[in-house]
């Protein structure tokens, strides 16, 4: 007979559950300072983009700091969401790993909202020329006005749908889940802002160059997971799910899926094109 789980046990599980969350919280706050502050000193010391001053540079390094994060999270958000191939005689892999992965997930995404408004509040108050007006507001730029705005656009995305796992239990899981998966669009609006205003990304040689390669592999994850979701009520096919998960809320959260993962796909692959493109023959 299994005893049921008494309330102190269950309380003394939620605080070490939180204790562990604040831990890696934690962790990745200063893995994602300390990666701003090594950006910022190659920046200034190594490649000496721009005029070199601290705003400049800072506005510069963050939003590298915080494309690397959103590229990182999203990769792992991908990797747990996907089937595994099953073992030799049908059974299916474990996935003693995916907790792990699960929780580096959530945590990337948390450090990216710190990230992008850093990045946000920096050219509102501390670059010359720059105002928050600009910075928080779409269609507000006189000068290069699309770039602006997808950077809004794409902070707003972000901050919005990236911590939904956090208020799940406040708006449903459904609709989480929902969320969730358009969330994704936020990293490559936020890689479009980038090839458009990004003053290293912008000019021919090693920034660029990287940036179409890694994409690589993110639009192969994009593919597994649209054909290889890890639950079946996921799979775009029908005969895949042999006619079954044809309920409502089923069919939202695989249109979900596809909206956002197909959309996302699209502007990364058109954003790797450019950017080989004009790697290659000169600068946007």
């Amino acid at each position: 007979m299994i005893r049921p789980r008494s309330p102190a046990s269950a309380r003394s599980k939620e605080v070490g559950t939180l204790r562990a969350t604040v831990v890696v919280g934690g962790g990745h706050a200063l893995a994602a300072t300390a990666a701003t502050a090594g950006c910022y000193w190659l920046l200034a010391n190594v490649r000496r983009f721009g005029q070199g001053n601290v705003s400049t540079l800072l506005l510069q390094a963050s939003g590298i700091v915080a494309l690397l994060w959103a590229y990182a999270g999203l990769v792992l958000g991908l990797v747990i969401s996907i089937r595994q191939p099953n073992r030799r005689g049908g059974r299916p892999r474990r996935m003693g790993w995916r907790p792990a992965v699960v929780t580096w997930h959530r945590q990337l995404n948390v450090a990216v909202i710190g990230l992008t408004l850093l990045h946000a509040l920096t050219y509102g108050i501390g670059v010359p020329g720059g105002s928050l007006l600009v910075a928080l507001v779409p269609w507000t730029a006189h000068v290069d006005g699309l770039g602006y705005t997808l950077g809004v656009l794409s902070l707003y995305l972000a901050v919005l749908l990236g911590p939904s796992y956090y208020l799940r239990r406040y708006v449903g899981r459904r609709v989480w889940l929902v969320a969730h998966q358009i969330a994704a669009v936020s990293y490559a609006v936020g890689l479009w802002h980038a090839l458009f205003l990004g003053s290293d990304l912008r000019l021919e040689g090693l920034g660029r160059t990287l940036v179409w390669i890694t994409q690589i592999p993110l639009l192969a994850l994009i593919v597994l997971r649209l054909r290889r979701p890890l639950r079946l009520s996921d799979q775009l096919s029908m005969r895949r799910r042999a006619g079954r998960f044809e309920e409502p809320r089923h069919v939202a959260l695989r249109i979900a899926v596809a909206v956002g993962l197909s959309v996302t796909g699209l502007i990364v692959l058109v954003m790797a094109l450019v950017a080989l493109a004009k790697g290659q023959h000169g600068t946007l």
